[in-house]
C-alpha cells in the first residue's frame, strides 16, 4: 500500500458519474493492471475485490503491494474481498484493512 509494505504508487483520479457527491466517489482506474481489483471508494474507504475465476485468491503482503489509490493516498479504511487472508487481525488493524471472505462455497438451490 502507498507508503507501507512493498509498493503502492500514484494514479490518476476520476469522479464516478453516479455519485451524488462527486468529490466522495472515484471511478475505477482504467488502463492499469495493478487496479483490476479496485471497485470504488467513499469519502473514507476504498474497496477491492480480489477475484480470479476458477482459483482461490489470497489477501497477503504480495497482493497489498499491487494496490494503488485514485488520489495517491491510502484512505483510513480499505475493504478487501478475497477467498483467504494470511494477515493476522493485528496486521489488518494496523493497516486499516477489513477482510471480507468471498462466498464461493455457496451453492444454488
Amino acid at each position: 500500500m502507498t507508503g507501507e509494505g512493498r509498493g503502492g504508487g500514484d494514479a490518476a483520479t476520476g469522479n464516478h458519474g453516479g455519485c451524488a457527491d462527486k468529490g466522495a466517489c472515484h471511478a475505477p482506474l482504467q488502463g492499469t493492471t495493478s487496479n483490476t481489483s479496485y471497485i470504488g471508494a467513499s469519502a473514507d474507504a476504498a474497496y477491492f475485490f480480489h477475484y480470479e475465476p476458477g482459483q482461490a485468491t489470497t489477501l497477503d503482503y504480495e497482493f497489498l503491494s499491487t494496490l494503488t489509490f485514485p488520489d495517491g493516498r491510502k484512505p483510513a479504511t480499505v475493504v478487501i474481498y478475497a477467498d483467504n487472508c494470511l494477515l493476522s487481525q493485528e496486521q489488518l488493524r494496523k493497516h486499516g484493512i477489513i477482510f471480507k471472505k468471498i462466498p464461493r462455497d455457496i451453492t444454488r438451490f
